[in-house]
């Protein structure tokens, strides 16, 4: 599994993936990896987290970079973010990920995703927090799309 965090939700969503994938799982983050060879893998999941709209840049270089090698793969596409409506989750992957990946992917969807403003900046802190109007940690990981994504890769 490829991703990248920013302020660890992504992590924790890949973690819970992982646990409920069969056979050696490995997960790498981005921002710790200079160059990632996934030449002996069959299967490729990809994702990050959306900020404003748009999915984590080292992402979406990855996908753009590798687009050759990831077409070769059994693919899973992932986001997280606070979108719950399943419309607008569906335009957020369409406008973060190339279209011939989506096509190629076996499953694409978000995993939900965490305002958890003791990990942000100040100015962040206060700026999600007048938007969200909660001083509150808000979490909406959806852990059913979490199983759903793991059981399409598993067929």
């Amino acid at each position: 599994m490829i991703y990248a965090t920013k302020h660890g939700t992504t992590r924790t969503c890949v973690e819970m993936l992982a646990s409920q994938l069969a056979g050696e799982v490995m997960m790498l983050d981005l921002k710790d990896q200079k160059t990632i060879d996934m030449e002996p893998y069959e299967t490729v999941v990809l994702g990050g987290a959306i900020h404003a709209g748009r999915l984590d840049g080292k992402i979406r270089s990855f996908s753009l970079e590798h687009k050759d090698q990831l077409l070769k793969k059994k693919l899973g596409l992932f986001i997280c973010g606070m979108e719950e409506k399943e419309e607008e989750i569906s335009k957020q992957l369409a406008l973060n990920y190339p279209e011939d990946l989506l096509s190629h992917a076996v499953v694409k969807t978000s995993f939900g995703g965490q305002l958890l403003f003791s990990r942000m900046a100040p100015f962040t802190r206060w700026l999600m927090q007048k938007m969200s109007k909660s001083k509150e940690d808000i979490k909406k990981i959806r852990t059913n799309a979490i199983n759903e994504f793991a059981q399409a890769l598993a067929h």
